[in-house]
């Protein structure tokens, strides 16, 4: 048996931990499902969208992410996607995490008051 074969949907081991102590609730499990449905949802458009508003407004990168993929595709002659040609788009790779650095998808503040103040 693989590795892969082992594995379980994430939604089956939530189901099995419910039967194994039952004070995890369906209601439980609807939360935790909505959490990974929303994380990897928004943050992906989030990401999305910035990639395409940094393309947007700088057009010289713009011109390089596309001669990039010009010359990828036509290099390979591939009219689909495989994670070869994924692997190849350094470029691209580069302006995606650019955008997500300047623009970051899940807003965090690493600090904390460890005094009274007002608001």
């Amino acid at each position: 048996e693989s590795c892969l074969e082992k594995r379980k949907p994430f939604l089956e081991l939530l189901l099995e931990y419910h039967l194994k102590d039952p004070s995890f609730t369906e209601k439980d499990i609807r939360e935790e499902v909505d959490t990974f449905m929303f994380a990897g949802h928004d943050t992906t458009t989030t990401t999305i969208n910035w990639t395409l508003y940094c393309l947007g407004v700088y057009q010289e990168i713009q011109k390089k992410a596309y001669e990039e993929l010009e010359g990828i595709f036509e290099t390979h002659g591939e009219k689909k996607i495989s994670r070869k040609t994924l692997i190849g788009m350094k470029y691209l790779e580069c302006v995606i995490k650019e955008a997500m650095r300047l623009y970051t998808t899940v807003p965090v503040i690493f600090r904390e008051n460890y005094q009274p103040f007002n608001v």
